[in-house]
């Protein structure tokens, strides 16, 4: 019987030490993203796209922010013009599912940090994370009281975690 247990142990080990679960990413493979969709407030109608870098920013409350920006600049820091949109996060996120409003908020923006729409639902999903880089996708609805549907965004991104 013992001999029949170390057969089963020595089969099962040899099965994961083939399957790499959180690869590590090619090099360049951080700093995109994706878009699809349309933001409509009662002043301003936007397209969003393409996004030109992704990347994590930090709000006035230390929360960390999955950016996808339309306007270049360095690493962590917001343009003062154009449109981005930011995943926050109460924490960096670790593989999983968040729910929009209670563990994830999408935050369309305007101006570097003007918010133009909040997440009513949704989901955001992150595949991969790691000290430089945090994959995923989401797809998200926007709302608010006054305007309960100003539109969803959906895509993909690659963020860069700024050194």
């Amino acid at each position: 019987m013992r001999s029949l247990v170390w057969i089963v142990v020595a089969a099962c080990s040899a099965n994961h030490s083939s399957v790499d679960v959180d690869a590590a990413l090619p090099v360049g493979a951080c700093s995109t993203g994706t878009i699809a969709g349309t933001i409509t407030t009662d002043t301003v109608v936007h397209t969003f796209g393409p996004v030109v870098r992704a990347y994590v920013a930090y709000d006035s409350n230390q929360h960390p922010a999955l950016v996808l920006d339309e306007q270049p600049g360095a690493c962590g820091a917001l343009p003062p013009t154009g449109f981005n949109l930011a995943l926050v996060f109460d924490g960096l996120p670790a593989a999983g599912m968040y729910t929009s409003n209670t563990s994830v908020l999408g935050v369309a923006q305007q101006d570097g940090d003007a918010d133009l729409a909040l997440s009513v639902a949704g989901t955001a999903t992150i595949d991969h994370a790691d000290a430089s880089c945090i994959t995923g996708s989401y797809a998200l609805d926007f709302g608010s009281h006054a305007m309960p549907q100003q539109g969803s965004l959906s895509g993909t991104f690659a963020v860069e975690v700024c050194p």
